[in-house]
């Protein structure tokens, strides 16, 4: 009699089925300003925002708290999973040393590996430890200089956050034309004049993803912008638009600046986007944790954003 193999999980297919079928419902998984200060997806046990892919898998689901923890960890809280509660798969990466001959040879091996996610609403936890975690949101809320709380001017604070992006890095802003690009050549963005645009913050979005862009140059990111161009429409090409979509979202959301509608017909951009993940299932996460990045460095945070704290333990008594 022969062993059954395990079949073993693709992850990457997963989540790319996931934002499908959120597109494919007439849901724009991005436009969700899931970064908003009360309502980014936040580890109960470290307190730090899930960063990358994460902050799209989390931010999807039907939950108005941020807070998400494990089976075992509710269980270190003396509460519980409910009976019936779907998890939701977080990812993380592992590195292992590559050995020929017994011996290492100094490369590392990426390998994708995951973790079930329950959010709170999904738990039944003591009164104390719920209290703790709202009190605990308020004091990290407080910290984030972008919170819904003292954002009077969010037009206002997103014209300061990108001016001091383009002026810290030497990038060269001009106005004129009726397209927005990023030169990697001349390390340049291009914009229509303001009041060509529809509202305030469609120019404000636009321009936020053009920054995006300018981060892939090889005097930042990397991403191979002005040493390996890429051809409109090829997997590259979709895979860097993709950065810039939810780049421009991560950072939206810390300034209140919601992504607009889609001013071009909204059915063949929703198309135009399952095609490309249907074609390259890794483009989610790839994406994802570079537009973390790219975010990171126009708003001018640290990379370990979000407090670290120790493990929130409930203690009876």
């Amino acid at each position: 009699m022969t062993k059954k193999t395990k079949q073993r999980r693709n992850l990457y297919q997963e989540i790319t089925d996931a934002v499908i079928t959120s597109l494919e419902g007439n849901v724009i998984p991005w436009e969700k300003p899931w970064f908003s200060a009360m309502t980014a997806p936040r580890s109960v046990s470290t307190g730090k925002l899930y960063r990358g892919s994460n902050t799209l898998i989390l931010g999807m689901q039907p939950y108005a708290s941020p807070w998400w923890l494990t089976f075992n960890q509710a269980k270190k809280l003396e509460g519980t999973v409910r009976l019936g509660e779907t998890s939701t798969v977080a990812v993380y990466w592992m590195f292992l040393d590559e050995k020929k001959d017994g011996k290492k040879t100094g490369k590392r091996i990426p390998m994708l590996r995951h973790y079930n996610m329950f959010n709170v609403e999904q738990c039944d936890l003591p009164q104390e430890v719920l209290d703790r975690l709202a009190a605990r949101l308020d004091r990290l809320v407080g910290k984030q200089e972008f919170s819904d709380a003292i954002d009077d001017d969010a037009i206002a604070n997103a014209a300061t956050v990108t001016n001091d992006y383009l002026t810290r890095e030497h990038i060269t802003l001009n106005h004129g034309g009726s397209s927005a690009f990023y030169r990697p050549s001349a390390d340049a963005i291009t914009m229509p004049e303001a009041d060509t645009f529809r509202s305030p913050e469609a120019y404000a979005f636009t321009l936020l993803h053009e920054c995006m862009h300018s981060i892939g140059h090889s005097s930042r990111l990397d991403r191979g912008l002005d040493t390996q161009l890429a051809a409109f429409g090829s997997e590259t090409y979709s895979r860097e638009e993709l950065v810039a979509e939810l780049g421009a979202a991560f950072a939206g959301g810390v300034l209140n600046i919601t992504r607009p509608e889609v001013e071009t017909n909204r059915n063949a951009y929703i198309k135009n986007w399952i095609k490309v993940l249907k074609d390259d299932p890794k483009a989610v996460i790839w994406a994802g944790g570079r537009a973390s990045k790219a975010s990171d460095m126009v708003l001018n945070v640290a990379d370990d954003n979000g407090e670290a704290e120790e493990a929130l333990v409930y203690n009876k008594g």
